[in-house]
């Protein structure tokens, strides 16, 4: 787990060059997961996690073609 601070999910999406929509989806879809959920329902990330959860999945899906 990285150090670094958790991030928004606006500030992530800048950070990976993706949408907000895209990383939101992602998230519905089960691909990947915050870090933290707020008591407002707001997730936060954390960026080496997250990369990590989409190396595992690419992995995955590699291995099932």
């Amino acid at each position: 787990m990285s150090t670094g601070p958790l991030l928004t999910t606006s500030q992530l999406s800048k950070r990976l060059g993706i949408s907000v929509r895209t990383l939101q989806q992602w998230r519905v879809d089960g691909w990947i997961k915050p870090e933290l959920v707020t008591v407002g329902g707001q997730a936060r990330w954390d960026e080496d996690n997250v990369k990590a959860q989409l190396r595992e999945l690419a992995e995955r899906q590699q291995s099932e073609d």
